[in-house]
Formats: C-alpha cells, sequence, structure tokens
C-alpha cells in the first residue's frame, strides 16, 4: 500500500496536491475512488491503495483501520511526528504551508524503508 500510493504521488508533478483528499485535472473536488480522480493528498494516496472501494466499503474500512495503526507508527519510526490518530494528523501534515511533494514522497520513503528493514 505504502509503495502504491507512493508511485501514484509520484507519477508526475501534479498527482500530488494539498487541501483535498482528491480532484479532477481541474482541481475540483473528488472521492480518491473517482475515475475522475487524477490528484490524491497523502491520505487520499493511502485511501486509494488501501484496499478499500469507497467511502461506504465497511470491510475495506476496518482493514484500513488496522493499516492506519501500523501506518503511524511506521511514520512516527521514521521521525515523522503524526500526533493522535493519523487520518486528521496526516492531512494537517499534508496540508501544511510550505510542504512540497518531495516531503511527501521522502516520507513514503522512509516509510517503506522501515517496513522493509
Amino acid at each position: 500500500m505504502l509503495t502504491r500510493a507512493r508511485d501514484l504521488l509520484a507519477e508526475r508533478p501534479g498527482a500530488w496536491i494539498q487541501g483535498k483528499l482528491a480532484a479532477d485535472s481541474d482541481g475540483i473536488l473528488k472521492s480518491p475512488w473517482s475515475n475522475l480522480a487524477c490528484r490524491w493528498s497523502l491520505t487520499g494516496a493511502l485511501d486509494l491503495t488501501s484496499g478499500m472501494t469507497s467511502d461506504s466499503d465497511q470491510h475495506g474500512w476496518q482493514r484500513h483501520l488496522a493499516r492506519e495503526a501500523l501506518i503511524e507508527a511506521i511514520l512516527l519510526n521514521a521521525g515523522i511526528e503524526t500526533g493522535t490518530g493519523y487520518r486528521v494528523c496526516l492531512t494537517v501534515w499534508n496540508d501544511t504551508d510550505g510542504r512540497t511533494r518531495n516531503d511527501v514522497l521522502a516520507a513514503l520513503d522512509r516509510a517503506i524503508e522501515e517496513l522493509d528493514g
């Protein structure tokens, strides 16, 4: 999941966004699972690659919650302070003024290294 999220955001410079989970090519808010979405925040990319198929996928949501705890632990171990609760805090971290796509890709790289190590 982390590698797929990283690949999604690294695919092209405009693939990463701030302020929305996902958007279309015009910057209009979309669900991360929308066929029109082509830009994602870190949280949106993780949602899309988590195995969930929509906001209402209850089985996928339970898997996602379990993965949230793992991802938060990995990111904390990689030196990325997430605060309390991965979803909100990663969204805040992603949307912080001055944050760049390279920062997000580097955070994912550290988390992937931690998982592989």
